[in-house]
């Protein structure tokens, strides 16, 4: 014992020493680090929660998605919604992709929408028959070129499946044809899309990523298509559950700066180069003068799609009394700080009773980000990539659904 004091006295001694010489800013700054690491350590850093019902989908996934058991660690100096949010969209790299197809799928109204087709040359003609399909869908004002569907492609890149992106109406810079564009709760043109890519391919499974607004799409297409969806499993990222709750947290002060307004615009640029097919149906001046989503929404969307009034639209649009009716396996990754899609509007007791839809919910992760490296692959495309190529190379389980 008396050895062990020994040893142990001059190293205390030592770095009392150390302290001691420490200028008081150098000490705050010190204290400050530790309580953050502290901090982080503790409240930050946590593996994400799994919600579902105990089942053979449930274990499915924490077989073959090891990255859902493992700490999400946020970024040090990026942890909070904002800052993950702002960041992804920074640092996450767009791999140039070369679709090799562009396919333009007349509608029976009239209109059109595109595909983006990335095959596969090396196989032969027969094994492309087979190939599995992973459709995309992309956010509000997303498409095949947006860095997130670009990430998603090159990390499948080498798996052999043939890869399609679904380009809305308008989007993609293709023109409007129609005095229609898309919405949260329009399934046809989705139900149209997975017709004609199960037409051409008949033998090729096909599984879709919804991102966002794609990934509300795909949640209410699989809601009403029930067992005739076409898809064999589907994945939604920062998936918005209720449009009340995104409404309120997107209004606030920086919210509204940074993505709000800046969507809102977008989505108006849109609709000015084709203002002409929709002079007759909207009120232009209002809409011009939406500087939110929800007035967008509210001056356009909700008008061109037949709906009373805002808040019909976005009470139709809700998922919370819908996933119960989806019919395959559905694995939603959520951030509980989602400022699109907060943690309090998500419906984890519900989710937690279904054996269809799994929950994959983190503390942090902002919307579409999930950024824990400041290279790729980061914690969304690890657990995307898991999830897919599971789906495909694994036997999926027979649900009760």
């Amino acid at each position: 014992m008396d050895n062990v004091t020994g040893l142990i006295r001059p190293v205390l001694t030592s770095c009392c020493e150390v302290l001691a010489s420490l200028t008081l800013k150098t000490k705050l700054v010190t204290s400050v680090i530790f309580v953050f690491a502290v901090y982080y350590k503790t409240k930050v850093s946590k593996v994400p929660k799994l919600v579902c019902k105990e089942g053979k989908f449930k274990n499915f996934l924490i077989k073959n998605v090891p990255e859902m058991q493992e700490k999400f660690s946020p970024l040090w100096l990026f942890f909070g919604s904002v800052p993950q949010t702002v960041i992804a969209a920074v640092i996450r790299s767009k791999p140039e992709i070369l679709w090799d197809e562009v396919e333009d799928v007349d509608l029976p109204d009239q209109g059109q929408v595109h595909l983006n087709w990335l095959h596969m040359p090396k196989a032969s003609t027969v094994e492309r028959e087979h190939k599995p399909i992973v459709l995309f869908l992309p956010g509000l004002t997303g498409n095949s070129n947006s860095n997130y569907i670009c990430q998603f492609s090159q990390l499948i890149g080498d798996c052999d499946y043939r890869q399609v992106v679904f380009t809305y109406r308008g989007m993609g810079g293709k023109g409007l044809k129609t005095a229609k564009t898309y919405c949260a709760c329009y399934t046809d043109d989705l139900q149209l899309v997975v017709q004609h890519i199960t037409r051409r391919f008949p033998d090729a499974p096909i599984m879709a990523i919804g991102v966002s607004l794609g990934a509300m799409i795909l949640s209410h297409y699989l809601s009403v298509a029930g067992d005739s969806s076409g898809l064999v499993a589907a994945m939604t990222v920062s998936v918005p559950w209720c449009p009340f709750a995104s409404m309120k947290t997107l209004s606030t002060p920086i919210n509204r700066m940074l993505f709000n307004r800046r969507l809102a615009k977008a989505l108006i640029s849109m609709v000015e180069e084709h203002s002409h097919l929709f002079e007759k149906l909207v009120n232009l001046d209002h809409v011009r003068k939406s500087d939110t989503i929800h007035e967008f929404d509210e001056s356009f969307t909700a008008k061109v799609f037949g709906f009373d009034s805002l808040d019909h639209y976005y009470s139709s649009a809700g998922l919370a009394d819908k996933f119960q009716r989806i019919r395959i396996p559905l694995l939603a990754l959520n951030s509980a700080d989602d400022p699109f899609a907060p943690g309090h509007s998500i419906p984890v007791d519900r989710i937690g009773k279904s054996e269809n839809v799994a929950l994959l919910l983190t503390e942090r992760g902002g919307h579409v980000a999930f950024v824990d490296t400041y290279f790729a692959p980061t914690y969304l495309e690890r657990v995307f990539r898991q999830y897919v190529t599971s789906v495909f190379d694994t036997p999926m389980p027979s649900t009760s659904m």
